[in-house]
């Protein structure tokens, strides 16, 4: 264990990939990362997208390649780290190009009564198991790929809360019409999650970063006598884009409601 250059209980297992003859050979890093402004420049974007795929497929396979070696403690973990760092930028900027897709997607679907923001948090699931699945050698579009997908896990995301409505049908009895029981939970539930919400952020259980945090807050202001803050007022101040200050709140939201799913108060 102490020849070993990567700490096994600390560093996750190495990202998926496809271990295709072009990630091979002596200089196959020269071919994938010493053209990269030639292909930014001259290519579509389509071919620029494969490219960076390609480049996020040989990452992975170092990873995989320097989480076995045993020798050079130092240099192999500086090699991780850089790897690491690179494939999590890739990542991250397909994910960014493609975002759009779940929106435009989320406008054309309609499934009835599922809430929208569940829908977008599934839909951004589906795009980033999309990115780490899709083998850019296939031939075919990453678009097409990461489409079919989404769209799978919107009729999943349907299927699920229509199978939950007819094991737990809610029915309206007209005896109950003018009862206050409804509202009455509903203030207690509230009440309840507001409390559970507050320790969560307190605690840290959601893990939220400081910016997500802001973004949070502002938008939605524990304290009632507090402004809540709209996008566009948010991105001002943080010098961010309406639509990226929108990402970072969905981002927050899908962090705290796992937390709240696994909050044993409310289970």
């Amino acid at each position: 264990m102490k020849n070993n250059p990567i700490n096994r209980s600390k560093v996750p297992t190495a990202p998926k990939f496809v271990d295709h003859e072009e990630l091979r050979g002596r200089w196959a890093y020269e071919k994938l990362f010493g053209r990269l402004q030639e292909i930014s420049d001259n290519a579509s974007k389509h071919v620029a997208e494969l490219h960076r795929f390609k480049q996020m497929h040989y990452c992975a396979r170092q990873l995989k390649m320097l989480i076995r070696q045993h020798k050079d403690r130092v240099t192999r973990l500086k090699k991780y780290t850089r790897f690491a760092e690179t494939h999590q930028q890739l990542r991250d900027t397909i994910a960014a190009d493609n975002l759009g897709l779940v929106y435009e997607l989320y406008k054309k679907c309609h499934i009835q009564n599922v809430d929208g923001d569940e829908l977008l948090s599934e839909g951004m699931l589906a795009l980033t198991r999309s990115i780490d699945t899709f083998n850019p050698w296939r031939g075919f579009r990453f678009s097409t790929y990461a489409c079919n997908s989404i769209l799978r896990a919107f009729y999943r995301c349907g299927l699920k809360e229509n199978r939950r409505r007819q094991i737990e049908p809610v029915n309206f009895e007209t005896q109950l019409e003018r009862s206050d029981w409804s509202e009455t939970q509903r203030d207690e539930d509230t009440e309840l999650y507001s409390q559970r919400l507050s320790r969560i952020l307190a605690d840290g259980t959601a893990e939220l970063t400081a910016i997500e945090r802001t973004v949070i807050q502002q938008r939605f202001p524990l304290d009632e006598r507090a402004e809540r803050k709209t996008l566009a007022d948010i991105g001002r101040s943080m010098r961010l884009s309406k639509e990226r200050v929108r990402q970072i709140q969905n981002s927050a939201l899908l962090k705290l409601r796992q937390a709240i799913d696994l909050d044993p108060v409310l289970n």
